[in-house]
């Protein structure tokens, strides 16, 4: 896993993150899944790889909904920051995982609701849209078999949500801190110069920065996490100027140093001609006296 995986999953991997995102983009808003019923699960599972030896694979988020009007649900969350062509292989590995542990489980109970659903997102966070798969069936050339066995080939649809283009209106249905991510891709989509996010208190200010400077490319980010230490987790409009205030002052600095920098070598390039004009007049004056 790259830096950018590592932010991602820890963002995720708080309670409070993973049910307002289940509650946003499943339940429309409503407060259906509360953070104290998620049960953490260990994230790998195993498979055969070619040369027959086993081989694990590990999800980024896994949670169990224990809830009582459904009896167990399960949930896993794939963060992507770039189009993976394959996505709907892994996500049928991942699924496929979780109900053969299930069927070793429960082979030999006859009642069926000692089984339960597995449910994975995909979160997109790419600034363009995602133009991979989204079906098992999209990931196969039609023009290697005849049309006839289209048919007959079992097709497995996976949940993408591309996180750069979600609505305002949803976005507003968020309350935990992907409600900052969430606003900050919307507005880098929609072209606006400053990001202005929503006045709220914030919960991970260390993830949160981490993750921003993670996605965006920018370490700017990074000194969000001490400035909400010292506004009281208060995200606002005002803060982000201040925030931004203090990163720019690190890149005008960062600036004067590369400028320096460059002066010297300027310096030491104009030298280096010099010396080596000197040496060509006295190569020259050395040759007239030599006739």
């Amino acid at each position: 896993m790259g830096q950018k995986d590592y932010t991602q999953r820890d963002f995720l991997e708080y309670n409070d993150v993973f049910a307002d995102i289940l509650n946003t983009l499943i339940f429309d808003g409503e407060k259906i899944v509360s953070e104290k019923e998620l049960i953490s699960l260990n994230r790998t599972s195993s498979y055969q790889g070619r040369d027959n030896a086993p081989r694990i694979q590990e999800r980024d988020v896994v949670r169990f909904w224990d809830q009582k009007r459904i009896r167990v649900a399960f949930f896993g969350m794939e963060a992507q920051s770039r189009v993976d062509y394959h996505m709907p292989l892994r996500i049928l590995g991942y699924d496929g995982a979780t109900y053969r542990d299930e069927l070793n489980k429960y082979q030999d109970n006859t009642d069926k609701n000692a089984i339960y659903p597995c449910i994975t997102l995909v979160l997109y966070f790419g600034e363009q849209k995602w133009q991979g798969p989204r079906s098992l069936k999209e990931c196969f050339d039609k023009t290697l078999y005849p049309s006839a066995l289209e048919t007959y080939i079992s097709d497995y649809k996976i949940n993408v949500v591309d996180v750069a283009t979600l609505s305002l209106k949803t976005i507003d249905k968020f309350t935990s801190d992907f409600k900052t991510i969430a606003e900050y891709f919307y507005q880098t989509r929609h072209q606006q110069t400053w990001f202005q996010p929503s006045s709220r208190e914030v919960s991970h200010p260390h993830e949160l920065s981490a993750l921003l400077s993670e996605l965006t490319q920018n370490t700017n980010w990074l000194y969000l996490e001490d400035t909400l230490k010292d506004e009281d987790n208060k995200m606002s409009n005002d803060l982000l100027a201040k925030m931004m205030a203090r990163s720019n002052e690190k890149a005008r600095e960062e600036g004067r140093e590369e400028g320096i920098s460059i002066g010297l070598e300027k310096g030491r390039g104009e030298g280096r001609e010099e010396g080596r004009e000197e040496n060509r007049e006295e190569v020259l004056l050395n040759m007239l006296r030599d006739n």
